[in-house]
C-alpha cells in the first residue's frame, strides 16, 4: 500500500472520512484538514493501479464487460449526447471554427464521434484494449490504447480535451491537469466530468467509495485545483450526480504563493457526508423490509387477487360471452412514439367490431401456465400486436427467439382465438439470422393462430420462408392500424394546418452500425446539407425524437448551420403524436412509423430507407419514388430533388394519399369482419 499527501495542498493531515467501500472492500478514505479535498489514503502503488486498467479489470467492475452489450453501447451513447449537448449550449465551443479534440478515457468512442459529426478532429486515449478496439471498429476513430501520463504527442497542441470520469482515477489530479495545460493551444478548453462529494449517490457511501476511485472532489475543490493549474472556470453545474466543468487556459501565471486555503470547510463536509450516510442507514433498511414484506405477500396471493379481479370483471361486464374481455398482448406505456399510439390504435380499430372490454398485458413478459389458464378461463380471445415484433435481439429469449417469450408448449395450450394483428418482420440488414427455436415457435403459432395479419407483402415473404406451404397460406396482408389513423382516431384531422412550410426529420440510431454501413458521417453529412438547402429555401426544420438517440444527428446539423427546432415524442401521449403529426405537411423519417403516423393523417413523406420494413411500406402503397436508400450515391441531390417536387406538389400528393388509404381501409375492413366473427 502506498501513503500520499493531498494532492492539491501537499499537506499530511487529514481526517477519517469512511472505511468502508464498494462490494464491501475495506478502504481508507480521509479529508484533508488543510484545504478540504477528500482522497483514498492509503492506496495500491502504481504499478497495481496500472495494472488493473490494463487488464480490463476497470471495465468488468464498472462498465459491465470486457466489451459492451448493445445495451451499453446505448447507454454510452445517450451520456455522450447529454454531455455534447452541455457542451455547445455552455460555451459554444461546438460552433467555433471546429478544431482537434481529445478525449482522455475515451470507452468506446461515443462522445468522440458526436465531435467529428460536428466538424472536431477527434482523438481518442483508452488504456482497456477491449474497449478501444470495440469502438474503433464500430465508429471508425482513432482510438489508442495508452495512459494519458505516458503519452509524447508528435504531432501538436489541441485545441479542446475532454474526459470523462478519468480525473478521480488519476495518481496525481494536479499533474494531470498541468500536462493538459501544456497541450492546449493558447485559449484551448477543457471539460470535466468527475462523481462529487457533494451528491454522494443520495449518501449510499459504500457504493460511492471505491478502490479505483483515488480523488473525489467538490465545486470547490475542483474549481481550486483548476484556478491554481493556470485555468479559468467558464461554467460548472451538476448532471445527476456528477459534477461538471468546462474550463479554459487563461494564460494567467499560477498562484505563486498557492491557493486560497480551505477551498471546502472540513467541519462541514464532514457533517453534511456522515449526515447523509446516517439517513441512508436510517431509512433505507426500514424500506428495503416494507418493500420485500409486500412483495412477499402479493407474489403469495398473486393468485387470489388476479382471480379476484377477473371474476369482478365478469360480474360488472354483463351476461353470457359479454362478460369476457379480449387479452391485448403489446407495448402499454409510453415508450418510443410507434409503439406509443400503436398499440392504443390496434384497440381503436379493433374496437369497431368490439365493444367490450380489454386486459392490457405486458409483451415482454414471460407466459406461464398460470397466466394462460387465466385467460382461458376468463378471456375471449388474444391479440398479439401490432408493430415489428419479430425480432430477436429486442427481448432476447430461449422460449420463442422472438419478442413474445410464449414457449411452442404455452402455444399449444392456448384455447382462445389467438389473433396476431399487424405485426412485422423487423430482421435489419446484415443481421444474424433468427435461431432454431424461432422456426420452430413461428411454425406453431402460425398454426395455433386463428387470425395472422402482418404489415407488409414483404413480412409476408420473409416469414414464409420459415414455413411449409399450407402454413404460409395462412398469412394475411394486415395494414398497420397507425396508417388509417384518420378513419377511427377522433378529431385526427380536425382543424389540420395544411399551408405550412415545415419538415419533420426523424433519423434513427438504434443499431447504427447495420443501417448505416460504416458510412455513417458521410451519409449524416448529406442529410444535414440537404437540411441546410431546405432552410435556404423557406422550409423550417423539427429535428424530431422517437427516441432520446433519435437526437445524435443534432451536431451535423449543427455544423451545417442548420436553425432546428427539436421536437421530443418520447414518452408522451398518444394525442400530443397525433396533433404534432397532424400539422406537418412533409414528414422525412428513417423510422417506419416517422413514416407510417404521418401518412395515416394524409401528409407527405420521404423514407430514408435503411431497413426493408420501409421499402417494403412504400411498395404496398405502389410509391417507391416516396423513398431513397441511405446509401445511394448523390444521396442529397436526390432528397433535395424529392422536396422540391413534392413541396410543389402537396395537393396532388395528398390525393394520392387518399387514394392508397381507401384501398388499405377495405382490407381492413374485410379483416376486421373475419376478427369480429371470431371474438363475438
Amino acid at each position: 500500500m502506498l501513503n500520499v499527501s493531498c494532492d492539491i495542498c501537499r499537506c499530511d493531515d487529514a481526517e477519517p472520512l469512511s472505511d468502508q467501500g464498494r462490494g464491501g472492500e475495506d478502504i481508507s478514505v480521509v479529508i484533508c484538514k488543510r484545504c478540504g479535498l477528500v482522497y483514498l489514503n492509503p492506496r495500491d502503488d502504481d504499478a497495481q493501479v496500472e495494472a488493473h486498467y490494463k487488464e480490463g479489470g476497470f471495465s468488468l467492475q464498472a462498465r459491465g464487460g470486457a466489451v459492451p452489450s448493445r445495451k451499453k453501447t446505448e447507454d454510452s451513447e445517450e451520456m455522450a449526447l447529454r454531455r455534447f449537448k452541455i457542451l455547445s449550449k455552455v460555451s459554444g465551443i461546438v460552433l467555433e471554427r471546429p478544431g482537434k479534440c481529445l478525449e482522455i478515457g475515451c470507452g468506446i468512442g461515443s462522445f468522440l464521434r458526436l465531435m467529428r459529426g460536428a466538424g472536431w478532429e477527434g482523438r481518442g486515449l483508452e488504456p482497456d484494449h477491449g474497449y478501444a478496439s470495440f469502438g474503433t471498429k464500430l465508429y471508425n476513430i482513432r482510438i489508442d490504447t495508452q495512459f494519458y501520463e505516458e503519452v509524447v504527442w508528435d504531432d501538436g497542441r489541441f485545441d479542446l480535451i475532454v474526459a470523462f470520469h478519468v480525473l478521480e482515477h488519476s495518481k496525481s489530479p494536479r499533474r494531470f491537469l498541468e500536462k493538459i495545460y501544456s497541450e492546449l493551444n493558447d485559449r484551448g478548453k477543457l471539460y470535466l466530468e468527475v462523481p462529487t462529494i457533494e451528491k454522494p449517490y443520495g449518501g449510499d457511501l459504500e457504493k460511492f467509495f471505491w478502490t479505483s476511485h483515488l480523488y473525489y472532489f467538490s465545486r470547490n475543490t475542483l474549481t481550486g485545483l483548476l484556478e491554481n493549474v493556470g485555468f479559468r472556470v467558464v461554467k460548472n453545474g451538476y448532471s445527476g450526480d456528477f459534477l461538471w466543468v468546462v474550463a479554459q487556459k487563461s494564460g494567467l501565471p499560477h498562484y505563486s504563493e498557492g491557493i486560497p486555503l480551505p477551498l471546502d470547510k472540513v467541519s462541514e463536509i464532514l457533517v453534511s457526508v456522515r449526515n447523509a450516510h446516517e439517513g441512508f442507514k436510517r431509512k433505507d433498511p426500514i424500506l428495503r423490509r416494507l418493500y420485500c414484506r409486500a412483495c412477499r405477500k402479493i407474489k403469495k396471493n398473486l393468485s387470489k387477487i388476479r382471480e379476484a379481479v377477473f371474476i369482478l370483471a365478469a360480474a360488472v361486464g354483463g351476461k353470457g360471452d359479454q362478460r369476457r374481455f379480449i387479452v391485448h398482448v403489446g407495448l402499454h406505456h409510453p415508450c418510443n412514439a410507434g409503439d406509443t399510439l400503436l398499440f392504443a390504435a390496434v384497440r381503436r380499430l379493433l374496437s369497431l367490431k368490439y365493444k367490450g372490454s380489454w386486459r392490457l398485458e405486458p409483451l415482454w413478459e414471460e407466459i406461464t401456465d398460470r397466466k394462460v389458464n387465466n385467460w382461458n378461463r376468463w378471456g375471449r380471445a388474444i391479440v398479439v400486436g401490432g408493430g415489428g415484433l419479430f425480432l430477436q435481439d429486442t427481448n432476447t429469449n430461449s422460449q420463442s427467439g422472438w419478442q413474445w417469450p410464449c414457449s411452442v408448449d404455452s402455444l399449444k395450450e392456448i384455447r382462445l382465438p389467438l389473433i396476431l394483428f399487424a405485426v412485422g418482420y423487423n430482421r435489419f440488414r446484415g443481421q444474424d439470422d433468427f435461431g432454431e427455436i424461432f422456426k420452430k415457435n413461428i411454425g406453431q403459432i402460425v398454426d395455433s393462430a386463428r387470425f395472422i395479419g402482418l404489415r407488409n407483402y414483404g413480412s409476408i415473404q420473409a416469414l414464409s420462408g420459415y414455413l411449409p406451404k399450407h402454413l404460409s397460406a395462412k398469412l394475411q396482408f394486415q395494414p398497420c392500424p397507425t396508417t388509417l389513423l384518420k378513419y377511427f382516431y377522433p378529431d385526427a384531422v380536425k382543424g389540420q394546418v395544411l399551408n405550412c412550410k415545415r419538415i419533420g426529420l426523424n433519423v434513427a440510431f438504434d443499431r447504427h452500425d447495420l443501417r448505416f454501413q460504416k458510412r455513417e458521417n458521410q451519409i449524416l453529412n448529406s442529410i444535414a446539407d440537404t437540411m441546410k438547402w431546405a432552410q435556404d429555401a423557406g422550409w423550417n426544420i423539427d429535428l424530431v425524437m422517437h427516441m432520446p438517440l433519435d437526437e445524435t444527428i443534432s451536431p451535423w446539423l449543427l455544423k451545417k448551420g442548420v436553425d432546428f427546432r427539436t421536437v421530443n415524442l418520447f414518452g408522451v401521449q398518444e394525442k400530443r403524436i397525433v396533433e404534432y403529426y397532424r400539422d406537418i405537411p412533409l414528414v422525412i423519417g428513417m423510422r417506419g412509423h416517422a413514416q407510417m403516423i404521418p401518412f395515416g393523417l394524409g401528409n407527405a413523406i420521404i423514407s430514408l430507407i435503411s431497413h426493408e420494413k420501409l421499402s417494403w411500406f412504400l411498395d404496398d402503397i405502389q410509391h417507391p419514388e416516396w423513398g431513397v436508400e441511405i446509401t445511394e450515391k448523390g444521396l442529397g441531390e436526390i432528397l433535395k430533388n424529392k422536396i422540391d417536387w413534392i413541396g410543389g406538389n402537396l395537393p396532388r400528393v395528398r390525393a394520392e394519399i387518399y387514394e392508397v388509404q381507401e384501398k388499405l381501409w377495405e382490407i381492413s375492413q374485410a379483416n376486421l369482419k373475419k376478427i369480429g366473427e371470431l371474438i363475438l
